[in-house]
């Protein structure tokens, strides 16, 4: 059998020609907190057959207002589970429900995450071994449904008062409403 050394290797330059560079996502201008809504959520296949959950969102604060993220919760061990647990919690899914499964969820129930908005910060992790720049989000709070698909000034300092000049809403602890109803009237973050 040939070597790679005396093996004809002319065949690679057809597909030379069309062979297109991968394209990763910079998200370097978007490092920081924002308010995200979820556009969609669905189950794919990596490149390497391995499913995954994608989440799409949408940055719905100035000055980034209309930006879309990516990103992805692997799906094939234990421990990816585990961290699709802690998302699936932080954006409002009842995963510690005795009835709970995640199976059924995933294939009809995803539905119920989508437009719902919470707070993130968006930050830089180490590089992969390719020395691609990768961004992770993680999630602040718990999540609020709002029908506008922009927040406004009163919206955002309903969320978090210290950026926006606002004042808490009652009953709320660290930004947070206390409880669904905690909220001031009219107040689009109250917890539904």
């Amino acid at each position: 059998m040939p070597n790679a050394q005396t093996e004809d290797l002319s065949d690679l330059d057809s597909m030379w020609a069309d062979a297109k560079e991968p394209e990763f996502n910079d998200y370097s201008d978007l490092v920081g907190s924002h308010i995200l809504r979820i556009d969609r959520c669905a189950v794919e296949t990596s490149r390497n057959s391995k499913r995954m959950l994608v989440w799409e969102w949408s940055i719905v604060t100035p000055p980034h207002v209309g930006r879309e993220y990516v990103d992805r919760n692997m799906l094939e061990s234990a421990q990816n589970l585990g961290w699709l647990k802690v998302r699936l919690r932080q954006v409002g899914v009842g995963v510690d429900a005795p009835d709970f499964q995640i199976g059924p969820f995933l294939e009809t129930g995803r539905g119920v995450v989508i437009g719902k908005l919470v707070r993130g910060r968006i930050f830089e992790g180490k590089p992969s071994d390719q020395g691609q720049r990768n961004f992770n989000l993680a999630l602040e709070g718990g999540p609020r449904t709002l029908g506008s698909a922009v927040a406004t000034d009163a919206d955002v300092a309903a969320w978090n008062p210290a950026k926006a000049g606002g004042t808490a809403p009652a009953g709320a602890v660290n930004n947070e409403p206390a409880a669904a109803g905690a909220a001031s009237p009219g107040n689009p973050w109250n917890p539904q």
